[in-house]
């Protein structure tokens, strides 16, 4: 039986950004997850692939492996029991849905976005809500 309690998820967020690490971080821990934040890319997803967190959350564009990059690695590595993932990407970029796809990523949110409502998203995703 999956034991879908706050406390009990773990959380990998990847961005370059400290301040959306931070903040994102923050909410989501005052939510009662636990949370493993990163800046570099190729750290994520080693630590990803050792300990298989819950949920990922993820920039898009990222320096060595995008974000997409990493989804993508996680979804061929985790292929019996994928990982949902969410993909944060800048205002006006463009994601082929296909890709998402194949990435096995669950939603691409937009940047600027409100931190509550990622974690309502995240929160969504692990109780399996349809999106």
């Amino acid at each position: 039986m999956q034991n879908n309690e706050p406390g009990s998820k773990t959380i990998l967020i990847v961005d370059h950004e400290v301040h959306i690490l931070y903040v994102l971080g923050l909410k989501l821990r005052e939510a009662g997850y636990e949370v493993r934040a990163f800046q570099d890319s190729q750290a994520a997803l080693d630590w990803a692939i050792a300990n298989r967190p819950d949920l990922i959350i993820t920039e898009f564009q990222l320096p060595h492996l995008s974000g997409l990059e990493i989804c993508q690695r996680l979804h061929r590595y985790y292929a019996n029991n994928p990982i949902p993932s969410l993909i944060l990407a800048a205002h006006g970029v463009w994601i082929d849905g296909a890709a998402l796809n194949s990435a096995g990523i669950t939603r691409c949110v937009q940047k600027p976005f409100s931190p509550r409502e990622v974690v309502n998203l995240v929160e969504d995703v692990l109780l399996g809500v349809a999106l």
